[in-house]
């Protein structure tokens, strides 16, 4: 009897041991889904283009996640992208992704390169900032019940080509983007919306691009 019930013990064990590797591999399959899917959904949105991103992933275990690339066209059409991140690195407190807000640790943005294009005294980085606006603006959008609180941000250099057309001629120049460092971002307003946070992003990078851009001519 004692065999037989120590068996039986043996058996709920590796059903629950199979239960709770199977719910881990569900899990973290479901995770990096809606990772992929709220990247190029808020991506898109924030940006008024199609954005494209490369793998995608993130650990429930260890909260660690990278996004190899994350790419957005360039509004006037043509042309290289407006906008072309390299790696991006994340840590996300695990526990987190259970319950929230999601708190994002740390968030490192790799080198980027930024193609820039001034006409009539007006750039396509303006036309960028104006639809990350609008849209963080709707207030309701997919996955704005999302909270996110990022403790620290770094956006590492980046490249910009700044093209300026006048009448009857276009001028060419590069420049170098500084290091940029942020933190406690959505600690006081208990985290914030996944395109709160775009926006934020856009207009920091955005703003400093237009600012040097026509800085150039």
């Amino acid at each position: 009897m004692a065999a037989k019930k120590l068996l039986v013990t043996a058996g709920v064990a590796v059903l629950i041991a199979a239960g709770v590797v199977a719910a881990s591999l569900y899990f973290d399959k479901k995770i990096n889904e809606n990772l992929a899917t709220a990247l190029v959904s808020v991506g898109s949105g924030s940006t008024g283009a199609k954005v494209s991103i490369g793998k995608s992933s993130i650990s429930p275990l260890t909260g660690e996640g990278e996004i190899e690339s994350f790419t957005i066209p360039n509004p006037s059409g043509g042309g290289n992208s407006i906008v072309e991140f390299g790696d991006v690195r994340f840590t996300v407190s695990p526990f987190s992704l259970l319950y929230g807000p999601v708190k994002i640790e740390d968030l490192t943005v790799g080198k980027f390169n930024l193609d820039i294009r001034v006409q009539n005294g007006r750039t396509n980085m303006a036309v960028i900032i104006g639809a990350a606006a609008a849209y963080a603006g709707k207030g309701s959008t997919e996955f704005s019940k999302t909270r996110l609180i990022v403790e620290h941000l770094e956006i590492t250099t980046g490249k910009m080509n700044v093209s300026i057309s006048v009448p009857g001629r276009t001028f060419r120049k590069s420049a170098e983007l500084p290091i940029t460092k942020m933190g406690a971002l959505g600690n006081n307003e208990k985290g914030l919306s996944p395109a709160a946070l775009a926006k934020l992003l856009i207009q920091q990078i955005g703003s400093r691009a237009i600012t040097m851009a026509l800085k150039t001519r």
